[in-house]
């Protein structure tokens, strides 16, 4: 990234100036942050577990990881071996939410997605990937605002084209639409 530059305004001196790091907000932040990921996984694919790279190449969306184990033990361990990798590559990993009480209580109060000790019985919702995500319940959720919109060709598939599904949960509804 490159721009001109004057000490003095009022002069027609001009030269060139480089950023020597990647601005945040510049328009290939999320690829090159992606491509960061991706690298320090790839870089150190030998120090961790297949399932720890594999996750970090095929779970993460954008900002966001998502992942299902079958056992605590095993989130506990992906946990944190994803954080010691992904700690190498200068990355910190905050936000985390779990349903199990398990779970959380392995993760440093300062790195879960409250501050606070999360409590399950409190029907808490937490979004993933703009989709409503019932932690109590282990369910994802949807609500859809009714639009005001005429019951022609366009104003149904304006209604359609705005429901936000990522991972295709209501997508036999919305193709029957």
């Amino acid at each position: 990234l490159r721009f001109l530059w004057t000490d003095d305004i009022t002069s027609k001196d001009f030269y060139t100036m480089e950023m020597m790091v990647h601005i945040f907000g510049a328009k290939d932040s999320l690829t090159c942050a992606i491509y960061a990921l991706m690298r320090t996984a790839q870089d150190n694919s030998s120090k961790f577990s297949p399932e720890t790279i594999r996750s970090v190449m095929k779970n993460f969306y954008v900002d966001d990881f998502l992942k299902s184990t079958n056992s605590v033990k095993e989130a506990k361990e992906l946990a944190q071996q994803l954080t010691e990798l992904l700690k190498l590559g200068g990355f910190r990993l905050t936000k985390w939410i779990s349903n199990s009480c398990d779970i959380l209580e392995s993760i440093p109060l300062t790195e879960r997605a409250n501050k606070e000790s999360v409590n399950l019985d409190n029907n808490q919702e937490q979004r993933a990937l703009g989709i409503r995500w019932e932690v109590d319940e282990d369910s994802f959720s949807f609500k859809f605002e009714k639009q005001n919109v005429p019951t022609t060709k366009r104003g149904i598939l304006k209604v359609i084209s705005s429901v936000f599904d990522p991972l295709g949960f209501v997508t036999t509804f919305v193709l029957k639409a």
